[in-house]
């Protein structure tokens, strides 16, 4: 494991120097759709759409409706001249 998402972004002390001692690094997010919470994908759409996502590191879920969503989530962001990038 070298990627590690604290659950609901909450860390500590004692988290962030078992991370570092494990030569993992730490990720956290700044767009949040809370696709978790919708049973919509057009919703988890809508959100990104809305937002500034130039920059951002877009937090989603494996679901139904993510999995419905995303290609059409990679296709605005892709029309938008953004690059999708990979962490690692």
């Amino acid at each position: 494991v070298l990627l590690f998402r604290p659950p609901y972004g909450s860390r500590d002390n004692t988290l962030d120097q078992l991370v570092s001692k494990n030569n993992m690094k730490m990720v956290m997010w700044n767009s949040d759709p809370e696709d978790w919470n919708h049973n919509n994908s057009k919703r988890i759409l809508d959100y990104i759409i809305g937002t500034q996502s130039s920059g951002s590191i877009i937090l989603l879920h494996e679901s139904k409706e993510t999995l419905e969503a995303l290609p059409l989530i990679i296709e605005f962001l892709l029309s938008q001249q953004l690059e999708i990038s990979s962490l690692l």
